[in-house]
């Protein structure tokens, strides 16, 4: 799914780089046109977000985290992301996850204006809250792309119901 997520990225053209945080798939980073940041043993994967805005991301550069296992994300989806970051009065763009609850997508116009929650049941509402303390405009928005992450087998099953066909990454013998 990293590679599905990462080719329809590319191919949008939206995006100057891309940026993988990895738990142990350092491998990935030679297959795919991205960028890997190794997330250390016993980080949380907000507390590695976090340090990457701070210190790493460009200061100058605006901010699209997405989760890489988005099975149905396409060209669409980012169709509607561009047409709501395109908005001059916002400063944040908070992408839901299936639930209601997660986070599923964050766009920010300045990374290291507040900290982040991801990975969390209740990211959406942190994250809501962060932006709301820092003062910053924000909107929301759901996609079918963008919502369907895979973290439990009726997810699997919902991405395969709609469609999805699973290939194989790398060579298949």
């Amino acid at each position: 799914m990293i590679k599905h997520v990462v080719n329809v990225l590319d191919a949008s053209d939206l995006f100057r780089k891309v940026v993988g945080l990895s738990k142990g798939f350092a491998g990935f980073g030679n297959a795919l046109t991205l960028d890997l940041v190794e997330q250390p043993r016993g980080l949380s994967l907000s507390s590695v977000l976090n340090w990457y805005l701070r210190e790493e991301a460009d200061i100058n550069c605006s901010v699209f985290i997405v989760p890489s296992d988005l099975p149905l994300l396409g060209p669409r989806d980012l169709k509607g992301f561009l047409c709501k970051v395109l908005k001059p009065d916002i400063d944040a763009l908070l992408i839901l996850s299936q639930d209601g609850k997660g986070t599923n997508g964050l766009f920010l116009r300045n990374p290291r204006s507040i900290s982040i929650a991801f990975g969390q049941k209740s990211s959406f509402e942190l994250n809501k809250r962060a932006l709301v303390k820092a003062e910053l405009t924000y909107d929301y928005w759901h996609s079918l792309g963008f919502a369907l992450d895979v973290d439990t087998i009726e997810d699997l099953h919902f991405a395969l119901y709609r469609g999805l066909s699973f290939r194989p990454f790398g060579k298949t013998v």
